[in-house]
């Protein structure tokens, strides 16, 4: 399940569009050129290789209201194993000859979030990565381009209707006027601005310290601005100490980071963390026995 996180984000810190070529390949330069392909495994295709550790944050299961479930709790229920490669099918099935415990805690047809990591597990991260870099206020945030409301403004005018109802007769000047209240404000409009093409991926890039990732994609758009944070997809400070991805169509983020950052982030400081190899894969196959992965 693809997600949408919060509408507004109080206090959070605004983001800086990066406007110009010479700007995005001075910040993000060097992120293209370590992310080459998009091959299925960690290192490579979703973070840059060479970092001493690796950790993958499973996105929790968004129950009624706010709640959110994590997969250890899933596992728990289920008998199974929460590992590097553990998918949400294998995960959320209940090991053969294993007999849960008192009633499945999410609905059958609850799923992950995919493609952004749901609000409660983006708080806790924050401070964690904000106390692992020298340059807590400088952080670069990639969101990939292909939401609607990134693209060109006629076409985005054209797709959106308002329906408005009168109790009684009411002029066609009203009527425009009701219609023009109940469309949403102007976003700010990055169409123009230029993008760092990734494997498979175009992002639009911004700047701003750490605890802006709060905010990535909400006020956005012409000529109606969007309402819902759908990022960051890639941040990482400028002294690129850590890099975290989150694809559009993964059900967990990936972190590229020094090992006391993993360590922090495995002895619980943060959202629910699972070690990880460079080379292990992230996608369907990641569950398959070695000779079918291959295949």
């Amino acid at each position: 399940m693809r997600g949408r996180s919060s509408r507004t984000a109080p206090g959070a810190p605004d983001l800086s569009p990066v406007r110009d070529a010479s700007a995005r390949d001075r910040l993000g330069g060097w992120l293209r050129r370590a992310v080459t392909d998009f091959g299925g495994t960690v290192a490579g295709s979703l973070v840059p290789p060479g970092y001493a550790a690796y950790v993958r944050l499973p996105h929790s299961v968004q129950l009624d209201g706010d709640r959110e479930l994590a997969w250890g709790a899933v596992a728990a229920w289920t008998g199974r194993t929460l590992d590097a490669t553990a998918q949400w099918a294998r995960v959320s099935r209940p090991l053969p000859g294993h007999v849960p415990e008192g009633p499945r805690p999410w609905d059958e047809d609850d799923e992950p979030y995919g493609g952004v990591l749901p609000d409660g597990q983006l708080g806790a991260l924050v401070p964690v990565l904000a106390a692992h870099t020298g340059t807590p206020d400088a952080c670069v945030f990639a969101l990939w381009d292909g939401f609607g409301y990134l693209g060109d403004e006629r076409e985005r005018r054209s797709s959106f209707a308002v329906s408005v109802y009168a109790d009684g007769p009411a002029s066609a000047r009203e009527l425009r006027a009701a219609r023009a209240a109940a469309l949403p404000p102007p976003g700010l409009d990055v169409s123009a601005v230029p993008r760092l093409a990734l494997p498979h991926r175009d992002h639009v890039l911004f700047t701003g310290p750490v605890g802006a990732a709060r905010q990535v994609s909400i006020g956005l758009g012409r000529p109606y601005a969007n309402e819902f944070r759908d990022g960051p997809h890639l941040w990482w400070p400028e002294d690129r100490a850590w890099v975290v991805a989150t694809d559009i169509d993964l059900d967990s983020t990936y972190v590229a980071c020094s090992a006391s950052l993993a360590a922090a982030l495995l002895a619980g400081e943060g959202p629910e963390a699972v070690a990880v190899s460079p080379h292990d894969r992230f996608d369907e196959a990641a569950d398959l026995p070695d000779a079918q992965a291959r295949g």
